[in-house]
């Protein structure tokens, strides 16, 4: 289980990682359950499709990675 600290070392990490890569819509830091306050924190990447999502790795320094398809994302 990731705390705060270590989700926000691992996002900034695979913020870099990921840096310029078409398909990638976003980078976050999320609760990893319903646990109120949360204890454990997962990094989220936000993707436009598949290939995108392959590139993603499962987990940066430990701290685990959760893909999420979005599809593309436009301004109305």
């Amino acid at each position: 289980m990731a705390g705060l600290d270590e989700a926000r070392e691992a996002k900034a990490a695979l913020r870099r990682e990921l840096d310029g890569c078409d398909g990638v819509g976003g980078i976050g830091i999320a609760p990893d359950s319903a646990e109120s306050p949360p204890t454990a924190y997962v990094v989220r990447v936000l993707v436009t499709d598949e290939s995108a999502a392959a590139r993603v790795p499962d987990e940066v320094h430990g701290v685990h990675v959760r893909v999420v398809l979005t599809g593309t994302i436009e301004a109305q």
